[in-house]
């Protein structure tokens, strides 16, 4: 290259290579956005990957006039055309550049024949010299999948080499697999559903809300603009087919895997169409038409419609048909399910039904039901419309079960199927009904198993209005014609048993069961949703975990668990201590729970549990006050009792209308729980109660509450010993059990005890941070903030009023800690039995007690100043200032706390000088100057003060500041 000569005025670019504008409107692609520029900005060489359609070149001028607005007017575009020569198009590059930069003298005929000296010359000419004052261009080489692929690589990875200022991105529907890459290539597949209605929505048109046409734009935007002008888009943006340039044998396993929606093995993928080697399956994942992931290899969304499109009707159903057949013997659920939808969408009612009867069954019990449900629920197959009832009464889905009917010519097992339709929408009268009438026909046409069903639906129908009684005779009058059968009606009963008090009988049957599991090969899904059940209504927390874990549907499985599955989990993971986990299954459940209304009410108050352990109190009350109509007197008695123990903590003393506790020989365990929390809460305000007789006195939770409310009956009473010891064996049961929050809040009790006794304060220091530190963990944030409390107060430096402060202000999170620190603050608090324990005990630990001082505004509160008489300290919200140095300054402080907040100089003079007669003449200037002086040491901005103001006749702790004085006790 040729020394360039004089430089002029800066050119133009030609129209044909400047930077497009980006479309008006973008949407969406945050992600990409943001690696994009990202990698722009790290390295020279950066790569836009893609199947045709998605919107990589708009992707491109978006980044680069939105990220890099700077660089633009430098920005060139080069666009290669089908048959295009790489080498070309650099040199009409490097024309331009040396054009715009007046550069002359190159020998272009020799640069043309040396492909790295044309590479060398766009590199340079791309970044000029710092002398010329010019910035260093940004080139876009857009489709650069036209070009012969060994040459795009080898010139991208000279570029990666040397290039240095200058910026190079490639945007082309192969990724050039280059290492110089790694990292550097942002490869685009399809748009959400959601960014493309607000790109419809952008454009407008007729079309623009049809769900239809989203849906056929299958993640394409140009797709999506071509639907909503009315055209029907056939191939790539281009004009190409999908299959251009392809072998034979890669273009024949993309029609056949173009009607496929899931990633299949490469062995399951064989027996639908020959699969050709490694080589050519990497160059189709490299031209965006295959996707390899851990489950293995499908066609992207937009490349299968592109190709779909260009495929007629007949050969796509005669595909679909092809595929079915050779996945119905293919190994896995997965494979299995995705050939009866392929036998629905083509058509073939004999097919289809043949598959659902084959592979039906299976599937359902591996949790496939809403996944079939949507296969079927569109079909307009009469053949297959008792495997629709059945596949959505499997979901337990309300929506999807209010418009359900039965079949033109129902079959007693069509009946059986209705009748928990009925059921889990909460109709049981009509649910009882048809189950009868169900068990009846099957009976007489000697369907054992149907008429098992339907008898078992009948008596959950009693079990749900909580007649439990009437409930266990059904369950034991059910004819059980299998071992699997037997099984199921021997845990039935054992709930019913287990929600009668009758737990030997309830653990007899359920651990006689759970030894049959193996030669029942684990049993059914109801089966064992059954045992977990049945284990944690008898307490069995610890077993009800390890069965739950076994009610995961099988991997790859497209539902979600039925509702009263995550009602279950959730309850699990709350008593476990496992809070987090529990909110998880919480935000799962809501959706599926508010759709029946016995299953929203015990998510509502799952929820309404899981918020007063973590801290979340507002609204709890009046929430729970709304469970006083609920039909089930167990549901009545659980809400009542959370809202009583909500009440406890947020300080609140019993209502005036107590609903009388019921008789023991009526109550359920439920009974027990709400009558141990109005014990609790009454003690502490030292209210008469008696202790009640308990209904199941052997039920692990129930006992854990009771030697828990013996324990707060204690501490209320001024026992701290003996609330120790109750505390410590409840929180020893509670672990036992495995009732992980039971076994926290008893532990919180246990630290109470021993703050209120004469134990040392590094012993209640250490039980402290140890509680502090499993509670944060669980997530229990009330009593790690009480333990907290403590712990401080108990360390050596003592009573902290900005500490204290700070914890006052968490009213709304651990409302206990809240109020104690607002009476060690010496504010108004509304403080329990053990509240005063707590804090006089606080007080007596510390050997101190804090006034509150400022007539000028009584009211106030949460953090101001406070100073400490003993120490001669100044306590602010962010730090201290020790005036033990400076006495006449701390003594000006507590001349006007001594004054109720406001001294005149006349005073100030007489008490902190000690002077016998004030002079304002004699006096003033020293006063002013000492004012001023404190000013600067607790003032945040003493030109502005806040803590101390001029008054007219001398100096007052400012209006709304609380002020505190810590005295000796």
């Amino acid at each position: 290259m040729a020394e360039p000569g004089a430089r002029a005025k800066l050119g133009r670019l030609p129209l044909n290579l400047r930077l497009p504008n980006a479309p008006p409107f973008f949407a969406g692609r945050s992600a990409a956005l943001a690696r994009l520029a990202e990698a722009i900005g790290r390295a020279p060489v950066s790569c836009v990957s893609g199947i045709g359609g998605l919107g990589k070149t708009a992707l491109v001028c978006h980044v680069l006039r939105a990220r890099f607005a700077e660089r633009v007017p430098r920005a060139v575009m080069a666009r290669l055309g089908r048959g295009a020569l790489l080498d070309h198009v650099l040199l009409t590059v490097a024309r331009a550049l040396a054009e715009v930069h007046d550069v002359r003298g190159i020998d272009w005929t020799a640069i043309v024949t040396d492909r790295d000296a044309l590479i060398a010359a766009a590199i340079d000419l791309a970044e000029p010299e710092p002398a010329s004052g010019a910035t260093a261009h940004v080139v876009v080489l857009d489709d650069l999948h036209h070009a012969e692929p060994a040459r795009v690589r080898e010139v991208l990875g000279r570029l990666a080499q040397y290039a240095r200022s200058s910026r190079w991105i490639a945007v082309s529907r192969e990724d050039p697999g280059l290492e110089e890459l790694m990292g550097q290539t942002v490869a685009l597949d399809g748009m959400p559903q959601g960014e493309l209605a607000e790109l419809a929505r952008a454009w407008g048109g007729a079309l623009a809300g049809d769900a239809g046409v989203l849906r056929a734009a299958a993640g394409s935007p140009w797709r999506l603009k071509q639907l909503l002008a009315g055209r029907q888009p056939m191939h790539e943006p281009d004009g190409r087919s999908v299959l251009d340039g392809l072998p034979a044998d890669a273009a024949e396993l993309l029609r056949a895997m173009c009607v496929i929606e899931i990633p299949l093995p490469v062995p399951a993928l064989a027996r639908v169409a020959e699969v050709p080697g490694a080589e050519v399956l990497a160059s189709l994942a490299r031209r965006g038409l295959l996707e390899r992931s851990p489950d293995g290899l499908r066609m992207p969304d937009l490349a299968s419609a592109l190709l779909a499109g260009e495929l007629g009707e007949d050969e796509l159903r005669a595909r679909k048909g092809h595929a079915a057949a050779a996945l119905a013997g293919a190994p896995g659920l997965r494979a299995r399910h995705e050939a009866l939808r392929l036998a629905v969408d083509a058509g073939d009612p004999a097919r289809a039904l043949a598959l659902f009867d084959a592979h039906g069954e299976a599937l359902l019990e591996a949790g496939f039901a809403r996944a079939l449900h949507r296969i079927l629920a569109p079909a307009a197959i009469p053949e297959l419309s008792s495997w629709r009832l059945r596949a959505a009464v499997e979901t337990g889905d309300p929506l999807l079960l209010q418009d359900l009917s039965l079949p033109a010519s129902p079959t007693p097992a069509d009946r059986a199927h209705h009748s928990l339709a009925l059921f889990h929408q909460g109709r049981y009268d009509e649910a009882a009904a048809e189950a009868l009438a169900a068990t009846r026909k099957a009976g007489a046409a000697g369907l054992a198993r149907v008429a098992f069903e339907a008898g078992r639906t009948r008596a959950r129908c009693f079990m749900d209005r909580g007649l439990f009684k009437q409930a266990r005779q059904a369950f034991e009058a059910l004819d059980a014609a299998s071992p699997a059968l037997a099984a199921q009606r021997d845990i039935d009963v054992a709930a019913c048993a287990a929600l009668m008090g009758q737990r030997a009988l309830a653990l007899g049957l359920v651990t006689g069961v759970e030894e049959r599991l193996a030669a029942l090969s684990g049993g059914s899904f109801a089966l064992r949703f059954g045992i977990a059940s049945a284990l944690y209504a008898l307490g069995a927390v610890r077993r009800a975990e390890a069965a739950a874990a076994r009610l995961e549907v099988a991997p790859g499985a497209q539902a979600s668990l039925p509702a009263r599955t995550l009602l279950l989990l959730g309850a699990i993971a709350t008593d476990r201590g496992a809070l987090a986990d529990a909110a998880a299954v919480v935000d799962r459940l809501v959706p599926l729970a508010a759709r029946s209304p016995i299953n929203a009410m015990f998510a509502r108050l799952l929820a309404a549990r899981l918020r007063c352990l973590r801290g979340d109190l507002d609204g709890v009350d009046q929430e729970l006050t709304a469970f006083a109509e609920a039909s089930l007197a167990g549901l009545r008695c659980s809400a009542e009792a959370l809202r009583v123990r909500a009440a406890i903590e947020l300080g609140a003393p019993p209502g005036a209308a107590e609903e009388p506790p019921a008789p023991a020989s009526e109550r359920t365990r439920w009974g027990d729980e709400l009558a141990l929390a109005r014990v609790a809460q009454r003690s502490r305000w030292g209210l008469p109660f008696a202790w009640p007789e308990l209904a199941e006195p052997d039920m692990p939770e129930v006992a854990v509450l009771a030697t828990l409310a013996r324990g707060t009956v204690a501490l209320a009473a001024g026992d701290a010993g003996a609330a120790r010891r109750a505390a410590l064996d409840a929180a020893g049961c509670a672990a036992e059990q495995g009732y992980g929050t039971l076994e926290i809040a008893a532990r919180a009790l246990a630290l109470e005890a021993l703050w209120c006794s004469g134990a040392e304060s590094a012993a209640a220091a250490d039980e402290a941070a140890q509680l502090k530190e499993t509670a944060r963990t669980t997530g229990a944030m009330p009593c790690a903030i009480a333990a907290e409390l403590l712990g401080e107060l108990a360390s050596p430096a003592g009573l902290s009023p900005a500490r204290l402060a700070g914890f006052a202000d968490l009213d709304r999170v651990a409302p206990a800690a809240a109020r104690r620190a607002r009476a060690l603050l010496g504010d108004a608090a509304s403080l329990d039995r053990i509240d005063r324990a707590v804090v006089e005990a606080a007080r007596r630990r510390t050997g101190v007690a804090v006034e509150r001082i400022g007539a000028r505004d009584p009211g106030a509160e949460g953090r101001g100043i406070a100073f400490d008489v003993r120490s001669q300290r100044v306590w602010l919200p962010d730090r201290q200032v020790d005036l033990s140095e400076r006495p006449l300054l701390f003594r000006i402080l507590e001349v006007i706390a001594e004054h109720g907040g406001e001294a005149d100089k006349e005073t100030l003079v007489r008490l902190a000088w000690q002077e016998p007669s004030y002079h304002r003449l004699r006096h003033d200037a020293r006063v002013h100057t000492a004012v001023r002086a404190l000013r600067r040491l607790i003032e945040d901005d003493p030109a502005s003060p806040r803590c101390i103001v001029t008054t007219p006749s001398g100096y007052a702790f400012g209006a709304g500041l609380p002020v505190r004085r810590i005295v000796p006790r």
